[in-house]
């Protein structure tokens, strides 16, 4: 009997931690977004990686449910609304989302005890812990000592804190006997099926939507995925390419990777997001150019690189009134401002009547502003944002944090590490103009990609020392 559940137990770990297991995932999620009925998927979803927990010694399995889980919410129920957000916050749908919550958290540590993760030398290496320390202390003091101090800001403050830190030290701490060189491509591999999700998506969206183009033109605000806009969708497309890219360089079936990372920078320039354009063409046409010198296939890509660009002329020329014409919202909006001047000094402002604390997360506009859901109104630039919302303290604390986090890339960078860097620095770069960082749907892959960057310098430094040396 022993020798049995012993057998089934090792087909479970050994389906959790393949190539099946983010597919089957992938598969899930796109289920549930298309049919609307993301609420009993979910109870699914949650169940069967809670048995990953129960039968592996590795955190693998969480990274696709974690990075996809928002991609399951349809335009049914349109999370984008606060009315399609009160709807997962209302009688017996919360009591099961909290009931669901904490069984996995639950489940996480008995994790954690059973495989011995949690120890006093673990704890003492966890990378960056007084800037983690600062900045934590940060958020939740955040529009402290001001007239506009709401619980909400304290409560939007501790969401950011499991953001940027719990959930990164869960991955530190839980990825502690991973092989970094096989988490890498294994992580490449999982990103390549998440963009395959938002392709799917587009093209989901694109065939069903019946609003979405006037006139030959796409309507940019009818690109409504259900649980994120254009920006939205956008930002996460641009943020999985680089990585998708370390697929193409190192992992097996190299074109598979490629193929995914340029359906996806096409699907990332259908979202008609500026941000997601600029962002995702520059690392696409970046790492492109990069194949070219480093892995496996660098001949090829030398040859097809020239033909690439002849043919992307080529066709730019003889469609060049349909793509004008599809892409009239790119052309029309070009470099305007889009309202965030107006924005921008409203924080400024803020920031002039709190400017030790700033004025909270919620009270950098007016109650009446607040559109009714669980996220403020920001001022889509992270700078302004830390000061309006966090004063001098919480600016200070976040610089001090993000040149912590730059330890792992700046010192013997490697490819794994750099794409791992590009993948942040999309997030980073894209927040300057809008709000990803400060959006926990936009947190959830960038923690990841943080806890493998701190994974493989960890490795680099065990090398470096060397084993004990016999005297």
């Amino acid at each position: 009997m022993e020798k049995r559940i012993e057998a089934v137990k090792e087909k479970m770990n050994s389906f959790y931690t393949g190539a099946l297991y983010p597919i089957f995932v992938a598969l899930l999620i796109f289920v549930s977004h298309v049919t609307g009925l993301e609420f009993w998927f979910n109870i699914v979803n949650v169940f069967v990686f809670i048995g990953s927990m129960l039968v592996c010694d590795t955190f693998r399995p969480f990274i696709v449910v974690m990075c996809s889980y928002v991609y399951q919410f349809s335009r049914n129920t349109n999370l984008n609304d606060p009315a399609g957000e009160n709807f997962y916050y209302e009688g017996a749908r919360l009591g099961v989302i909290i009931a669901l919550f904490v069984l996995a958290i639950l489940v996480f540590f008995f994790f954690l005890y059973k495989n011995r993760f949690v120890t006093k030398k673990s704890l003492s290496s966890l990378p960056m812990p007084f800037a983690a320390l600062a900045l934590s202390l940060a958020f939740l003091l955040n529009g402290a000592f001001s007239s506009s101090w709401s619980l909400g800001s304290l409560g939007y403050g501790a969401v950011q804190i499991i953001t940027f830190f719990v959930i990164t030290y869960a991955f530190v701490l839980s990825l502690q006997n991973e092989k970094g060189e096989e988490l890498m491509q294994y992580f490449a591999y999982v990103s390549a099926i998440l963009l395959l999700i938002l392709i799917a998506e587009t093209v989901l969206l694109y065939a069903t939507s019946d609003q979405l183009f006037k006139d030959g033109a796409i309507v940019k605000e009818k690109v409504n995925f259900g649980w994120g806009n254009w920006n939205t969708v956008g930002q996460h497309i641009a943020m999985m390419i680089p990585v998708t890219f370390y697929g193409v360089m190192k992992n097996k079936y190299p074109w598979f990777y490629f193929a995914v990372a340029t359906l996806g920078t096409v699907a990332a320039v259908l979202t008609l997001s500026r941000n997601a354009l600029i962002l995702s063409v520059a690392v696409y046409v970046s790492l492109v150019i990069a194949c070219a010198f480093v892995g496996k296939q660098k001949r090829t890509f030398r040859f097809l690189i020239p033909i690439g660009v002849l043919l992307l002329v080529a066709l730019a020329i003889i469609f060049r009134e349909k793509i004008f014409t599809l892409l009239d919202d790119y052309l029309k909006r070009g470099l305007s401002d889009n309202g965030r001047f107006d924005l921008w000094h409203a924080g400024i402002d803020a920031f002039l009547e709190a400017p030790a604390f700033g004025k909270g997360f919620f009270g950098v506009f007016p109650p009446e502003s607040q559109d009714g859901g669980i996220f403020p109104v920001m001022v889509h630039n992270t700078p302004v944002q830390l000061l309006a919302s966090m004063g001098v303290f919480g600016t200070a604390a976040y610089i001090y944090y993000r040149v912590e986090t730059l330890r792992p890339f700046i010192f013997r960078p490697t490819l794994a590490k750099t794409v791992l860097g590009v993948s942040i620095l999309v997030v980073i770069l894209g927040s300057m103009l809008d709000n990803f960082i400060f959006y926990y749907h936009h947190m959830l892959y960038y923690p990841v990609a943080l806890a493998i960057a701190y994974k493989l310098a960890e490795e680099q430094k065990g090398e470096t020392e060397g084993p004990p040396q016999l005297s």
